[in-house]
């Protein structure tokens, strides 16, 4: 089993658990649970929690295959607990974030952006879906990309 870290965000406890299978490199599970806590706030989500998993390609492409159909691998999968329900207001658990640390390694590289930023960059995107936003039309994902932009400027991890 992977490790994990959690941390509470406030008294109110927005609990962030993030569970490692592949190697982050410089990036510790506090950088990121502190960015996730910070991205939850922005949100204005309270009392919610959300689940991550930074997994290597072999595990994101079972996890792929699996549920999506698609033996291959993504830098980003989220499963919401939210699926036809309201968010404003929501306690509870999110859902689960799955990264993949060796595409983000990959696509950071070929676009020139520092492994950090990319890794943002995906929970960030992973978070919205599990708020029920889409991105398989080009002008959803350009909203997507849009807002998560808004939402890390000035968090890093």
């Amino acid at each position: 089993m992977g490790r994990r870290s959690r941390i509470r965000s406030n008294r109110r406890s927005k609990l962030i658990r993030v569970s490692f299978n592949a190697g982050t490199g410089n990036i510790g599970r506090r950088r990121i649970s502190l960015f996730l806590s910070k991205i939850v706030r922005r949100l204005g989500l309270k009392g919610c929690a959300l689940s991550v998993l930074l997994a290597d390609d072999r595990s994101m492409k079972a996890l792929n295959k699996r549920f999506r159909g698609t033996a291959r691998t993504t830098d980003v999968l989220a499963f919401s607990m939210l699926e036809g329900r309201k968010v404003a207001g929501e306690k509870g658990l999110l859902g689960d974030v799955v990264i993949c640390v060796d595409t983000i390694r990959r696509n950071a590289r070929e676009r020139g952006d520092r492994v950090a930023y990319e890794m943002g960059f995906c929970l960030v995107h992973g978070i919205l879906h599990l708020l029920g936003y889409k991105d398989g039309r080009a002008k959803d994902r350009e909203y997507m990309n849009s807002m998560t932009q808004k939402l890390i400027k000035g968090v890093s991890i």
